[in-house]
């Protein structure tokens, strides 16, 4: 076995070769960017591929440098979750354990064991570029694609509304320029908790795009966004308003994330407020460990008038 992680056999010939011709292009001022593990997009007959069986990476050897595409997407990571869990899949396929790693890198051994074990570990800029050194690979800023970056929440508004949810006041937008309904659900999930708005027509969202949801994608693209309990909420929250079982079904598999110790869904900024979240909170939120200044009733009325 080389020091490469692949057979020796296997690199026997080689020789150097160029970088595949596709590459991603630099980044152009005042564009979105993000950093990614692209060294070499995997294509062509001169890249080496190795997948691990179960993992959604593969890594693809080209000149001793290591790449990491996402399959599902065919694209760079975007988030922290996806950089660390591409990090610990290089990991594994060179063949290093978490501490071979951290002498390597010079990062504290118990640093890098939670940040490649943990849900939701949040690694500083220095120890993400230390741990990539003794792997062969590095970060790069790329062009992020239109559809890719970071919405407003004005354009959040919008593509809810588009998809049914009973937001007054968004504008109208182009059909063909809004993402698939798992990504703008995803995105709403963030934004619910910022305004009860749109808290109160998820709901309704959900239920008028129960026949075309995908509800794994669904399901991932809140954990990109660590959105995984709030989705279970919703999910189970519909299924109160609506009678409809799919969304329990979904909204089981995603329960055990429930935290023992219960958060506040909306920010409260009064003591009165954190007072009236305990007394109003409705027990489908209570079950996600949520508390809210908002009655089921309000959840009612809404679903009510938007399903209409």
């Amino acid at each position: 076995m080389s020091r490469r992680g692949l057979p020796t056999d296997t690199l026997k010939g080689m020789g150097p070769r160029p970088w595949p011709s596709r590459r991603v292009s630099a980044c152009q001022p005042a564009a979105g960017c993000f950093l990614s593990l692209v060294g070499a997009v995997c294509d062509g007959p001169d890249v080496i591929r190795e997948k691990r069986a179960g993992s959604r990476w593969a890594g693809c050897t080209f000149n001793g440098t290591l790449a990491l595409v996402d399959q599902k997407t065919h694209g760079p990571v975007t988030t922290a979750g996806e950089f660390l869990r591409a990090v610990e899949n290089a990991r594994a396929l060179r063949g290093l354990t978490k501490a071979e790693l951290a002498r390597r890198s010079h990062v504290r051994a118990e640093t890098v064991r939670h940040l490649l074990t943990a849900d939701a570990a949040n690694p500083t800029l220095t120890n993400a570029l230390d741990m990539l050194r003794p792997l062969g690979l590095a970060v790069d800023l790329v062009q992020l694609p239109q559809h890719q970056a970071k919405p407003t929440r004005d354009q959040v508004y919008a593509w809810l509304s588009h998809y049914g949810a009973a937001l007054y006041g968004s504008t109208r937008v182009n059909p063909s320029t809004v993402p698939e309904p798992e990504t703008v659900l995803a995105e709403g999930l963030k934004l619910s908790r910022q305004s009860a708005s749109v808290a109160r027509a998820l709901p309704v969202a959900l239920w008028k795009n129960r026949r075309r949801l995908n509800m794994d994608r669904l399901r991932r693209e809140a954990e990109l966004r660590g959105q995984a309990r709030v989705l279970g909420f919703f999910l189970d929250l519909t299924t109160k308003l609506s009678g409809e079982t799919m969304f329990a079904a979904a909204a089981a598999k995603l329960y055990a994330r429930a935290p023992a110790k219960p958060t506040q869904f909306f920010r409260p900024t009064t003591w009165r407020e954190r007072k009236l979240a305990e007394l109003r909170t409705p027990a489908v939120a209570r079950k996600w460990r949520f508390r809210m200044n908002m009655p089921m009733d309000s959840f009612v009325s809404m679903f009510e008038k938007g399903v209409q």
